[in-house]
């Protein structure tokens, strides 16, 4: 994974777009990886003076808006990193832009959450992980994150954590990030 970070933050000084990064990610990763092993990645860049985030998504998790207590999930298309051509993968490639407004609540995750199991093997799911979102999306970044970690946790007490879990949670307010922030 440091080598991946090292690719990701080498990319980022020379090219422009997420959509445009995780195409040259693949074709790093297609020379290195062996058949069986991938990587999902969510790239995205921020605009904040035009209050935009755009970005691509390779086979991982889907993006989560939170807006007005209302939830919007970003799927789109992707391919895991490493795994198929550059024609293939580039053609299956999507990037999106989203409109930001402010108390905009976004979330980034890795299957580990939606995946947790509990005592028969049910998952948490993606329902289960909505709701938290939208029940304290008026809360901090700190707090939602606590929430979830908290609620996945309980869930899952009596079953192997097997995957990892990864949150990242974004509020948006124009007033704190006009600063470039």
């Amino acid at each position: 994974m440091a080598e991946i970070k090292g690719i990701f933050n080498s990319l980022s000084k020379m090219i422009d777009t997420p959509k445009q990064i995780l195409e040259k990610v693949n074709e790093i990763l297609l020379q290195r990886l062996t058949k069986k092993d991938f990587v999902s990645a969510l790239y995205g860049i921020i605009d904040s003076e035009k209050e935009e985030l755009t970005f691509a998504r390779a086979g991982h998790c889907p993006a989560i808006l939170i807006r007005n207590s209302k939830i919007r999930t970003f799927k789109t298309s992707g391919i895991g990193l490493g795994l198929t051509n550059s024609f293939d993968f580039n053609n299956h490639l999507e990037e999106i832009t989203i409109n930001l407004k402010d108390d905009d609540t976004l979330a980034f995750y890795t299957d580990g959450i939606t995946e947790s199991k509990n005592d028969k093997l049910e998952d948490f799911g993606e329902e289960h992980f909505s709701n938290i979102l939208i029940e304290h999306s008026d809360k901090s970044v700190n707090e939602i994150a606590d929430e979830v970690i908290k609620e996945v946790s309980l869930f899952s007490r009596s079953h192997h954590q097997y995957d990892d879990i990864t949150l990242i949670i974004l509020k948006w307010n124009k007033k704190n990030n006009s600063n470039g922030v």
